[in-house]
């Protein structure tokens, strides 16, 4: 089917202009044919997956690239050195191997999620805290980071927590789009972070 391809490539206007002048019918098959492209896409060239210990130990280098790449326009908001990162996802592997979410795109690392399925939040009691969400800056926008939350929730969805929490930076107003269109909501700020929940 041709007019799904040419119509991407018109100018705003005109695109608009095509779409007001379609039927109904057409409409609606446009639409269809539209969201399957965008949906095949990412199902076909990403795939999320979990690590042994073994290999989290081997991706550790790329993993630490991805972070480093993720956080480029948000430094405040991350650790400052390579040995501090280390450490971090150390940590974070440590707590819930299973909650450790790893998404190649071609062969390549570009995002990562962490999280702890047992964690003890001081107003919220027993959830399910997502720690960590980085995708590399040159595939964000792609929907990695939306495919890797809706991965972390069903995870944790199975391991009984009603109740997902996690800090965003307050300035990073990208995330927090994604995470109010997947149901999370607003809490409350703290310093320059913004707490989040999602009630399962």
């Amino acid at each position: 089917m041709m007019l799904p391809f040419l119509y991407s490539f018109l100018q705003p206007q005109a695109s608009e202009l095509m779409f007001k002048f379609m039927g109904d019918g057409l409409k609606r098959l446009f639409l269809k044919e539209k969201r399957a492209q965008n949906e095949n896409k990412l199902t076909v060239m990403v795939k999320i997956e979990t690590l042994s210990e073994e290999k989290f130990r081997r991706m550790i280098p790329e993993l630490i690239r991805t972070y480093i790449s993720a956080y480029q326009d948000f430094p405040e908001y991350a650790y400052p050195n390579r040995r501090e990162v280390k450490r971090y996802l150390k940590w974070l592997f440590k707590g819930d191997p299973q909650g450790f979410f790893m998404a190649i795109w071609d062969s390549k690392t570009v995002g990562f999620i962490a999280v702890h399925s047992k964690w003890y939040d001081w107003q919220e009691d027993l959830v399910g805290e997502i720690h960590e969400l980085a995708v590399d800056k040159r595939y964000q926008g792609k929907g990695i980071g939306k495919a890797l939350i809706q991965e972390v929730v069903e995870y944790l969805k199975s391991k009984g927590r009603k109740r997902i929490t996690l800090w965003v930076g307050g300035r990073n107003e990208r995330a927090i789009k994604v995470y109010e269109k997947l149901g999370f909501m607003k809490l409350y700020r703290w310093g320059i972070w913004l707490r989040m929940i999602l009630y399962t």
